[in-house]
């Protein structure tokens, strides 16, 4: 603690960054990221770039997950669906370890999540994407489909990405 006049701060480490990590399984992760690189890479050659914290690249218009199931596709859709379940779960888990177990008869609240903004970042070699931050957002995530190190993307090597922020709230 750091003393002061007639009281006492303690630093807390209060704002860690969680980060919960989703590891698609084998052949249904292959799958899906599959068609993700054929859908992100034919979006790419039908628009221009948005220019926001990506230096060289491709990055999509901030809507990437927004539309119904047949305007998005079964793959953005799928992507849609694993951010909104991974942004539950991990809301649920904190209120799981806030709440003690005889307050509320452990009841979680009813969730409302949504995705305010998403987008797709192709990356291929010497390309970048700044420090940034999601000002609107509580949770913020980020879907890796290639690393770039399979030799997936136009040029023979490349990275695709998905990212995406939202707002949890809770509704009693």
């Amino acid at each position: 603690s750091l003393p002061t006049g007639t009281g006492r701060f303690r630093l807390l480490a209060a704002f860690a960054t969680p980060v919960l990590v989703y590891t698609q399984p084998g052949r249904v992760g292959r799958s899906l990221n599959a068609a993700l690189v054929q859908e992100l890479l034919l979006r790419e050659r039908r628009a221009a770039s948005v220019q926001r914290s990506n230096r060289g690249g491709w990055q999509s218009a901030s809507d990437l997950l927004t539309g119904d199931r047949a305007t998005l596709g079964p793959s953005l859709a799928r992507v849609r669906t694993l951010a909104l379940d991974a942004a539950s779960a991990f809301v649920r888990s904190l209120h799981a370890a806030a709440v003690p177990s005889r307050a509320f008869g452990r009841r979680v609240p009813r969730l409302r999540l949504s995705v305010l903004n998403s987008w797709a970042n192709i990356n291929r070699f010497g390309d970048s994407n700044l420090f940034h931050d999601h000002p609107q957002a509580v949770l913020s995530g980020v879907y890796f489909v290639a690393d770039g190190s399979s030799g997936v993307g136009s040029s023979g090597a490349g990275s695709s990405g998905a990212g995406s922020s939202g707002r949890a709230g809770s509704k009693g």
